[in-house]
């Protein structure tokens, strides 16, 4: 395998708080100055063992490839014996610790939600205050969306599509409410039989459609 880099290898460290050995992958570009460090994947609290575990990952990560990254293996068991083997964790205090991650995780993740919602929902009121539809069925941006022409002035709507928002009574946000007001004035009665049959002149039969 040819690496782009100037140096490209796997190495073996100790995980937040020195309580498991883990891989890491260090490399530095010659033409850019960038090292990059970054981890990899927990293994597990024995060296020997850890070891094995680096090297199988490697293994399979590259598997494809004729020869895999050079894996660097330092003296590694006077590390970890430095750190907490005399005071290993309870099942319970590592399931506490996990439970704390996880409520942690949750918190910024909730946090990062709002505040995408709450852009979502300024852009959204913007695109209103211009008399456009402010919702798009693509994963595209709003610029590419733009310029592949599906934005929708809302007087423009399918009828049923207004007549959609003009009866809803619950909304999810202010943006919703919003489009719901300006569809109300632009509804209007369809009947649902539109086309209907009155009878037979001669062969042929007469429809009344509804305007």
């Amino acid at each position: 395998m040819t690496s782009v880099f100037e140096k490209d290898y796997y190495y073996i460290s100790t995980g937040s708080g020195n309580k498991m050995y883990t891989l890491r992958h260090f490399y530095s570009h010659p033409t850019v100055r960038y090292d990059g460090d970054y981890y990899v994947t927990t293994l597990c609290v024995d060296s020997d063992r850890a070891i094995e575990k680096a090297r199988e990952y490697l293994k399979k990560k590259y598997a494809d490839i004729d020869k895999t990254p050079h894996l660097r293996v330092p003296d590694i068991k006077l590390d970890l014996d430095e750190i907490t083997r005399s005071k290993r964790r309870s099942v319970d205090e590592i399931e506490a610790t996990r439970m704390r991650e996880a409520i942690v995780s949750g918190i910024i993740a909730g946090i990062k939600k709002k505040k995408k919602d709450e852009e979502w929902r300024l852009n959204a009121n913007k695109k209103l205050d211009s008399g456009w539809f402010p919702f798009k069925h693509s994963k595209q941006s709003d610029y590419e969306y733009a310029m592949s022409k599906n934005w929708l002035k809302i007087e423009d709507m399918n009828i049923f599509d207004i007549n959609y928002w003009a009866s809803l009574t619950e909304y999810k946000s202010d943006v919703h409410e919003r489009l719901s007001e300006m569809c109300k004035p632009l509804s209007r009665y369809i009947p649902k039989n539109k086309n209907k049959h009155f009878g037979n002149v001669g062969d042929k039969k007469v429809k009344v459609k509804a305007m």
